[in-house]
């Protein structure tokens, strides 16, 4: 089994998938194993496959909350939601989980519509310690979803941006947010801290076209130009 789990965290899920199926031929009834086999499934985005092990792997050993989290994915997956709403719902409840589930759990609530629950879920993310910015943008995002001060929106997107400078829809976003506020001079300010290569990697055209205006607004013919390249990039791209 060890070898299995192995297997997995080094993606190698097909062969982890044929080594659990191997020791589940002399051992079916091995609730660990079975509860084993449905995560791999999942990750090989068998999901049916994935509930059916975890449902039977359910009938000898309690889940662990990592096994409840991923049958819950699957439930929201296949459009089950009712039951993956019970288990999200009985996820969040623990005092203590480990932080790697709580995006999942965040991701979950977020698929039911449920904003609240998603913040919630996020809040604990970022108070875990993860040390990135996403558990801070999700926190921004399910703010203003749930229509909090934009003020208060930025001052969690900054920051996920401090923590991750990089990332630029941290940014996008921020400016988003900025331009809702009629703040257009800050906008311009964020706008002009994002790097040409940073353009040149964005894939939606409805970002380069807004970043397109402010840059022809602040008079940044470098950026300016490069959004246009980009437009262009990914027009051609489409149309191949």
């Amino acid at each position: 089994m060890e070898s299995a789990i192995s297997l997995y965290r080094d993606g190698q899920y097909d062969a982890a998938d044929e080594l659990v199926s191997h020791l589940l031929q002399t051992n079916p009834d091995d609730g660990k194993l079975q509860e084993l086999h449905g995560i791999i499934r999942n990750a090989q985005g068998n999901l049916e496959g994935a509930i059916a092990s975890l449902e039977y792997a359910s009938l000898f050993i309690p889940l662990s909350l990592a096994g409840q989290c991923v049958l819950a994915q699957c439930y929201l997956a296949v459009g089950q939601r009712k039951l993956a709403n019970e288990i999200f719902r009985f996820l969040i409840s623990r005092p203590r989980l480990t932080p790697s589930l709580l995006p999942l759990i965040a991701a979950g609530f977020t698929g039911l519509g449920n904003h609240q629950l998603a913040l919630e879920a996020c809040r604990r993310a970022a108070e875990s310690g993860i040390d990135n910015g996403e558990p801070w943008f999700g926190i921004a995002h399910h703010m203003e979803r749930l229509d909090y001060p934009l003020e208060m929106v930025t001052t969690e997107l900054q920051k996920a941006i401090e923590l991750e400078p990089r990332r630029i829809r941290y940014r996008i976003k921020l400016i988003s947010i900025r331009q809702r506020m009629g703040h257009h001079t800050e906008a311009q300010a964020v706008a002009a801290q994002i790097c040409l290569d940073q353009i040149l990697s964005l894939r939606c055209a409805d970002s380069l076209k807004r970043l397109l205006s402010i840059y022809n607004d602040a008079g940044d013919d470098e950026r300016s130009k490069t959004c246009q390249i980009r437009i262009c990039e990914l027009e051609t791209d489409d149309d191949e």
